[in-house]
């Protein structure tokens, strides 16, 4: 289970100064120290630091201040732009997410010996975490050093010609640090550190009110909502879910009942932990939802016909991660959204994309690119192409494409199986099959295995790119196939009394795995655990490599086709009828619902539009 921890953007700010700015190195060396004419080096210089202001930006999205160290070289006891030799920054934090109240931030100056550090000593300066809250901050609290080095003193070179005495200069002046408690106010909203600058006009070791020539400010976070635990001991009634609130179910004697608040604001949290032998429930409101991604769960329990265009569709294909969708339509059309299936927009083609009847399409796994085999060719389109580029003439009736789809594997209306390895630009000599029916093509997510299945066929599997080819499995009136990513776990679909096959050997043997009438589409997981098969009016959903599957209930209407997401948490139907989505979730509304037993546990957080996401969870939870 995730702990919510205190969020401190002030010393989150200073670390990062440290270990991204340089807070770790040592300035000052050799190079800075000027020599004499007969090249004897003129000895070390002062160290001097300037504390600035800096402007909300690159360096400090919040602002905060600029740190130039480097040597004295002209002795003026000022620091000048010529003589920085490092910069850092100390910035302001930003508002910290909620959380309960945190540490305060401290920093301290202190003298630093000659050694690893320093060759020539300097000063050391320490940030942290005041952990005991006694407003100092202590040798085991000190989080990060960074260091202010002395000059080292040059090897002596050769000795030139005397030069004429100059007049002694001046003595230097120590720059100094000073950290104080900055009380809440205009600064720093919550209180934090003053971090003072100056040079030690007087040499008395304190930097005084009238010496400081710079104020920094490193301020606290806000405090973020309580978060609470109430033990719940009732079976007998539920309990309305309040807000960063988390519930122990207690009951021996029954299962205990959370009903997720009904009107959240995103961001809320709500925790329930099975302590009692009786276990636990979250229920849900009217248009609420449970995302079961992280609990492996898959899509197909419910859909949503989407507000895309109402031709009917021929072929659907979907990116790795389910977001980037395209449907190819019977009136040559091609519609794509990048946000799941919310919004739609159609890839506009100058010439038009004629006779789409028969049609396969195929995407990247990005989303990026598609490839459409078409009655009259070929044709490949990648994001930001003002057109689509006709690959391939000549009819083909199926297509397969690699997860970057460079490599391309198309079926024509001869039974001539052609590969490119270049995205369609070039193709190899094909390899001739004969007269074939209706096909579908799968790969491997690189393409070395391909699956072709057509009606009235037996299965041909390749392991070499297509170099060669074995006839596998019964033959059917096989309709779809799907590979996992690494070719060795195959599920196809077959019409007229056939069913759902699969093989787990890379293609070389076949079961049937489960009987469907009119079994239409088929898909499966990257890792091959997850599979959907899919008929006019059920789909069947197996989500342990075949074992045991789920029938659900669905009409689809006429020949649907499938595309699933990676992990299978994301799914795009399209059909006569029009455009379906479904996400893996619980099933919307008071029917929806997550229960566990004991010490199972689960970590829920609003992330609007009537969806809870799985932050965290223990167990084997069961969802509906």
């Amino acid at each position: 289970m995730h702990t919510k921890f205190p969020t401190h953007c002030a010393l989150a700010a200073l670390l990062a100064l440290l270990c991204a700015c340089g807070g770790g190195s040592s300035i000052g060396s050799d190079e800075f120290l000027p020599t004499r004419p007969d090249g004897s080096s003129t000895g070390g210089f002062d160290a001097l630091m300037a504390v600035s202001a800096e402007a909300p930006g690159g360096h400090c999205p919040a602002g905060g201040s600029r740190i130039d160290a480097g040597l004295d070289l002209d002795r003026d006891g000022s620091l000048s732009s010529n003589e920085v030799g490092s910069t850092q920054y100390v910035c302001n934090g930003l508002a910290g997410s909620a959380g309960g109240a945190g540490l305060n931030a401290l920093a301290r100056l202190r003298d630093e010996p000659a050694g690893a550090h320093c060759a020539a000593g300097g000063k050391a300066i320490d940030v942290g975490q005041d952990r005991n809250a006694d407003g100092v901050l202590n040798a085991d609290e000190a989080d990060s050093t960074g260091y202010l080095c002395n000059a080292s003193a040059g090897t002596d070179g050769a000795n030139g010609s005397p030069g004429a005495g100059g007049a002694n200069g001046a003595n230097g002046l120590n720059t100094l640090l000073a950290s104080l408690d900055e009380p809440p106010g205009a600064h720093c909203p919550y209180g934090g550190r003053r971090i003072d600058t100056g040079v030690d006009l007087d040499s008395d070791g304190a930097l005084g009110a009238t010496e400081v020539d710079a104020t920094s400010y490193l301020c606290n976070g806000a405090p973020g909502a309580s978060f609470g635990w109430i033990t719940l001991t009732d079976a007998t009634q539920p309990v309305l879910a309040q807000a960063h609130t988390g519930y122990l179910a207690t009951s021996d004697a029954g299962q205990i009942v959370v009903r997720l608040p009904a009107q959240p604001s995103v961001g809320d949290v709500v925790r329930v932990s099975g302590i009692g032998t009786g276990g636990w429930r979250i229920e849900q409101n009217d248009g609420q939802a449970v995302y079961t991604a992280p609990l492996g769960g898959v899509a197909g329990r419910h859909w949503t016909l989407r507000n895309a265009p109402a031709q009917r569709v021929q072929d659907v294909a979907s990116s790795a991660n389910g977001r980037i969708l395209a449907t190819a339509h019977y009136d040559a059309s091609v519609y794509r959204s990048t946000d799941g299936g919310i919004t739609w927009s159609q890839i506009r083609a100058s010439r038009g994309l004629p006779d789409f009847d028969g049609c396969a399409m195929v995407s990247s796994a990005d989303g990026r690119k598609l490839a459409v085999a078409s009655s009259i060719g070929v044709f490949t389109w990648t994001e930001g192409d003002p057109d689509w580029t006709l690959s391939l003439p000549g009819g083909a009736k199926a297509i397969g494409a690699s997860a970057d789809a460079r490599t391309l594997v198309i079926l024509d209306f001869n039974g001539d199986l052609h590969l490119s390895f270049d995205g369609g630009s070039g193709w190899a000599s094909p390899v001739s099959f004969g007269a074939m029916g209706p096909a579908s093509i799968a790969c491997s997510s690189d393409c070395r295995a391909i699956v072709v299945a057509a009606s009235g066929s037996p299965i041909w599997q390749s392991p070499d790119y297509g170099q060669t080819w074995q006839a596998t499995g019964p033959t059917r009136w096989w309709t779809d196939v799907a590979s996992s990513a690494d070719g060795q776990r195959l599920v196809a679909t077959a019409h007229m009394g056939g069913g759902i096959y699969g093989s787990f050997d890379g293609g070389a043997q076949w079961s049937l795995l489960r009987s469907q009438p009119q079994a239409f589409a088929a898909a499966m997981s990257a890792d091959g655990r997850k599979l959907m098969a899919l008929g006019r009016d059920r789909h069947d959903v197996s989500i342990d490599g075949a074992a045991t599957w789920t029938s659900l209930t669905f009409d689809f209407q006429g020949y649907p086709q499938l595309a699933w997401s990676a992990d299978g948490s994301r799914a795009i139907v399209g059909s006569e009828q029009g455009t379906y989505t479904s996400i893996a979730s619980t099933t919307p509304g008071p029917a929806g619902s997550i229960s566990g037993q004991q010490f199972d546990a689960i970590t829920l957080q609003y992330v609007g539009n009537g969806m809870f996401n799985v932050l965290s969870h223990e167990g084997s939870l069961k969802t509906e």
